[in-house]
């Protein structure tokens, strides 16, 4: 009986130091509450994160929440967009938070499915599961070579039109493809 309860109480103890580490994890906000989570591996400097942007603009967001210790040209887009939108942000610095997540989208009702997946993906990944290298997701908008547009139109034909094809005038002036070029860096 006494060893029952012995166990009860560290069962609810144990649970205690597993939630707030989650918090800590999420700068201060439990998972269930977490509409997206973003990684520092998966920001983009300059430009904001396709899918924290369609987080924001939801309708279930009431908070965005940004690790204080990043670059502020980093997140400015980010809050250019939060403002755009109407949506309050905060910036948040604390030295127990843990981990590598570097921003929130608070929802404004928990979800019930803990096991749902709250981490934006690399914006190159419908590059990388195609079988693409990432320097394709960087070098949208831009000439890339004969021999990669063939290996795109092959492995991902849907994103085929975000690229233009290096051409004989461009290779005079000089320009190389794009994909090599972020390659070799």
């Amino acid at each position: 009986m006494i060893e029952d309860i012995i166990a009860e109480k560290e069962k609810i103890k144990e649970k205690f130091f597993r939630t707030q580490l989650e918090k800590n994890i999420y700068l201060g906000e439990y998972k269930e509450n977490v509409l997206i989570a973003l990684q520092k591996e998966n920001m983009i400097e300059g430009t904001i994160h396709p899918e924290i942007k369609q987080a924001i603009s939801d309708k279930r967001a009431k908070l965005l929440k940004i690790r204080r210790d990043l670059p502020f040209k980093s997140i400015k887009p980010y809050i250019m967009e939060a403002e755009r939108v109407s949506l309050r942000y905060i910036l948040v610095d604390d030295i127990s938070y843990q981990g590598d997540i570097i921003m929130v989208i608070v929802a404004k009702e928990g979800f019930n499915d803990d096991n749902r997946d709250i981490l934006a993906k690399s914006p190159a990944y419908e590059y990388l599961e195609a079988g693409l290298s990432e320097a394709f997701y960087y070098a949208e908008g831009k000439r890339i070579s004969q021999e990669n547009y063939n290996l795109l139109e092959e492995k991902l034909p849907a994103c085929k039109d975000r690229f233009k094809i290096l051409n004989l005038f461009d290779r005079f002036l000089g320009r190389k493809c794009a994909v090599n070029s972020y390659k070799k860096r």
